[in-house]
């Protein structure tokens, strides 16, 4: 049976399967346990909120393993941005907003959610670009920078799907449980460092980096976070972006690192 292609990724196809569902279809060299990994953290995110599409389990197509997701009728909000610009600042009011929201999430006593300390440790400690004696020093501060909300890993405005009925997160393949402060961060390196050696005119790469300010002023605000937390985040979130592999943004990265750590 031919399911017709919605879009893809790296890792993955995104197929119709039915007037309900969507189906991610996993590329053939996918481990089968990372499947089923996402498959119990979609599924966790999505019993906690309707922020989340519902999980409508695992299928087989073709010997190909797939995750059944409620289709969600809109644009990511990255595309939305762009294309609707005289909305920008309420777009990133919105997005902070929908963060803290999930932030707010009452977690049970028992999940399948790893904490930021888990990944990150691990992380910093592969990135040959430090050396030994910083990676140390990372890992050391991440020791002592922890929270028990749920943070989605990822979060940015390509994950996040403007409806009709409002915002939704979708991809939770990354989740874990830690500090708010944490995602935040991490989202201001992701938006510094996209404009890091980028063909890009002038007044988009201002645009975006507006985008950010706006959704970050708004986030600390309904949050009151601190700043010097804020700035203990920085040098670790960029060392998570070395580990990713951004080659373009090393010695932007490397730079960060040294100057809050």
């Amino acid at each position: 049976m031919k399911h017709k292609l919605i879009a893809e990724g790296r890792t993955a196809t995104i197929h119709e399967w039915d007037d309900t569902y969507v189906v991610k279809l996993f590329r053939d060299w996918v481990d089968p346990a990372y499947i089923a990994y996402e498959a119990r953290l979609g599924a966790f995110a999505a019993s906690l909120t309707d922020l989340v599409p519902s999980f409508g389990g695992v299928v087989d197509v073709n010997g190909k393993q797939g995750l059944l997701y409620a289709r969600v009728d809109g644009e990511n909000l990255w595309v939305y941005a762009h294309r609707q610009q005289w909305d920008v600042p309420a777009l990133a009011q919105d997005l902070a907003k929908l963060q803290f929201d999930i932030h707010q999430l009452p977690l049970p006593l028992e999940h399948p959610v790893p904490t930021i300390q888990d990944r990150l440790h691990k992380e910093i400690m592969e990135v040959d670009l430090l050396s030994e004696e910083k990676r140390g020093q990372l890992a050391e501060t991440l020791a002592t920078l922890t929270g028990n909300v749920l943070l989605h890993g990822d979060f940015h405005p390509a994950n996040v799907m403007k409806t009709s009925a409002g915002l939704m997160v979708i991809d939770w393949p990354n989740a874990l449980i830690g500090p708010p402060v944490a995602e935040v961060a991490r989202l201001d390196i992701i938006f510094y460092g996209h404009n890091i050696n980028d063909d890009k005119p002038d007044w988009q790469k201002q645009g975006e980096l507006s985008f950010f300010r706006t959704y970050r002023d708004t986030y600390f605000e309904l949050a009151d976070l601190n700043q010097a937390d804020y700035e203990q985040w920085l040098p670790i979130m960029a060392a998570q972006r070395l580990h990713e592999g951004f080659p373009n943004q090393e010695a932007w990265l490397l730079d960060v690192i040294e100057r809050y750590s």
